[in-house]
């Protein structure tokens, strides 16, 4: 008689452990409302205000914004212009 061997795939992921831990270790979220409340470091780090910052996000947010889906969160336009920034 023939035997017959299953293999079963590893299963894939649609989003990776680390990026699960976004929201609790990732720059954006860490570091982001500590530069707001000093503005000194603030422009020193992205070498813009507080306020043009907020003008460039308010120009581009409707162009930049990603849907959230049913397995993934979207990144938000703060942290894409973020991002981008640095």
């Amino acid at each position: 008689m023939q035997k017959l061997f299953f293999f079963r795939r590893k299963k894939r992921k649609w989003v990776h452990e680390i990026n699960v831990k976004r929201k609790d270790f990732g720059e954006v979220h860490t570091l982001m409302p500590e530069l707001r409340q000093d503005e000194k470091r603030f422009y020193i780090y992205f070498r813009m205000p507080t306020e043009c910052f907020d003008e460039i996000l308010s120009l581009i947010k409707e162009g930049i914004t990603k849907m959230d889906t049913n397995y993934r969160e979207a990144i938000s336009a703060e942290e894409r212009l973020f991002i981008t920034l640095r």
